[in-house]
């Protein structure tokens, strides 16, 4: 008989989600796994006005958002909090695992984290708990004691660990978890065909502007920016449809730009952009490294993707946030007609140590099941 896995994550923010979706269809073809946004179980208008709430902060308040992420005595300060809170939450958790008596859970959001960790700590749940990081940097909100296995995106999250002390064994370093269908490369026939589909001439650029789920960050400036290229511009504004109507007003009839909502075929895009223009959340900057397209960062959700950021220019896998559009225009110039950043990340031995496809994670769980 299969094991049985719940993958638990929140649904604030696409980014959990997606990584969820993606480890439950890694694991199912040896698992028998079941994936639940903890805002299903919870669902009303308590669920609605606190995700309502996280949006508002991060685009009229990004400075407190910052402070709430940053600050280290306000993190001490909380930290004790986390159980008080998810034990108010734990009930309809608990009535899950009990019906399912799954023989782990993991967990992709700090919420679900917290819940899973209070049951164990009240020996309410007796299964394994895994915990698995979407970012790149470690913030101690994440980690709690009891869970039996961490699932790192980075050695630099397990260093930091250890030093805290915590057990090298507890602790697996997986890179990014994508899709496993992302693994394979397309074939010329099959680029020739996505390449007609988006009716793109020969040899014509394109240009990526992508926001997430949310579409945060895309603003009209930047794109009339990259207007002054022979390029492609596709817009993806996810489930942003006030950012769709209104760029669909703006750039309607101009027959260089493409808006998009939400797709469930981002490969295809991948496939023939030559650049990308991003914030670093965690999955949509693996993806584009995956495929070798060049991330121009210009714009970050204060906190958890300014740290990505920080990393990510470290080590060379985005551009530099531009100074400003001048600056934009000149390393946006460069790199289609050089693609000078985009050979770089061929050689950049980092790219492969972000992304992996799962066999790294059934290694690990495979250890304490």
């Amino acid at each position: 008989m299969h094991k049985k896995i719940l993958v638990l994550f929140s649904g604030v923010g696409h980014g959990h989600k997606k990584a969820s979706e993606n480890i439950a269809r890694i694991l199912q073809s040896e698992y028998e796994v079941d994936l639940v946004n903890l805002f299903d179980l919870e669902k009303g208008e308590l669920v609605d006005k606190s995700s309502s709430l996280y949006l508002w902060m991060i685009r009229k308040m990004p400075g407190l958002w910052r402070f709430f992420y940053l600050n280290k005595i306000f993190l001490k300060c909380t930290l004790p909090f986390r159980t008080v809170v998810a034990s108010s939450r734990s009930k309809k958790v608990l009535r899950l695992l009990n019906q399912k008596k799954y023989d782990l859970v993991i967990s992709v959001h700090v919420n679900t984290s917290s819940i899973i960790s209070y049951l164990k700590s009240k020996k309410l749940y007796s299964g394994k708990f895994a915990i698995m990081f979407t970012d790149w940097h470690l913030h101690e909100f994440w980690i709690f004691k009891n869970a039996d296995l961490f699932l790192a995106n980075i050695d630099e999250q397990k260093d930091q660990m250890v030093k805290l002390g915590y057990s090298e064994e507890k602790i697996a370093v997986c890179g990014t978890i994508l899709p496993v269908s992302q693994n394979s490369k397309l074939q010329e026939t099959d680029l020739r065909k996505i390449r007609e589909k988006f009716g793109l001439l020969e040899n014509e650029k394109v240009i990526l502007v992508l926001g997430g789920a949310a579409g945060f960050g895309i603003r009209t400036k930047e794109i009339d920016t990259l207007l002054h290229f022979p390029a492609k511009i596709f817009v993806v504004c996810g489930t942003n449809k006030e950012l769709f109507n209104s760029l669909q007003k703006f750039y309607g009839k101009q027959s260089r730009v493409k808006i998009f909502g939400y797709v469930d075929s981002m490969p295809e895009f991948y496939a023939v952009a030559d650049l990308a223009i991003t914030k670093p959340g965690g999955l949509t900057i693996a993806e584009c490294l995956l495929h070798g397209i060049p991330p121009l960062i210009v714009d970050y959700i204060p906190g958890g993707e300014e740290l990505n950021y920080k990393y990510l220019l470290e080590h060379n896998l985005v551009m530099p946030l531009p100074k400003n559009f001048e600056e934009m225009d000149q390393m946006v110039r460069h790199e289609l007609e050089t693609s000078e950043f985009a050979k770089s990340l061929k050689q950049n031995p980092y790219v492969s140590r972000l992304v992996t496809h799962g066999e790294e994670i059934k290694k690990a769980l495979t250890k304490i099941l």
